[in-house]
């Protein structure tokens, strides 16, 4: 049985949409962060920053297509922190009630394991990117 793609996420062989967060600047990264809706528990947009400025220091103002050996890793691991946690803000925007909140993380918990256990003789990157997607989501409530 094959394992069904993460709602809004690139899991075949298109080419994983970076969003071109390898050429953003910092100021920039701060409005993605400042977007998420009302009601957002702090954590979940402290994280997303985090995330994004982190990913902004692997990529070291390279595009994050030229990035090559550990540097390439690094930058899955974040770029999966940050499309996780940015479908979990999409997720709860959508939701209708506080308590979807919850049910909403659970839910994109189970769909990024399933997806790393179906990846798991998978190419290195792809393991970066769904383990940072996956840390991303258990560290946030």
């Amino acid at each position: 049985m094959s394992a069904q793609p993460v709602t809004g996420q690139p899991f075949s062989d298109q080419r994983p949409d970076s969003s071109g967060l390898g050429t953003r600047r910092s100021d920039d990264l701060a409005d993605l962060a400042a977007d998420a809706p009302q009601g957002q528990p702090s954590d979940v947009v402290a994280a997303l920053a985090h995330a994004l400025d982190a990913l902004q220091g692997v990529a070291a103002d390279d595009s994050l297509c030229t990035l090559q050996g550990e540097r390439v890793h690094a930058a899955k691991y974040w770029e999966g922190h940050v499309v996780a946690l940015k479908a979990l803000q999409r997720a709860r925007r959508n939701g209708s009630a506080p308590a979807g909140h919850d049910a909403a993380r659970e839910e994109l918990i189970a769909q990024w394991s399933e997806q790393l256990h179906s990846h798991d003789r998978s190419d290195q990157k792809w393991k970066s990117y769904l383990t940072g997607g996956l840390e991303a989501l258990k560290s946030v409530s």
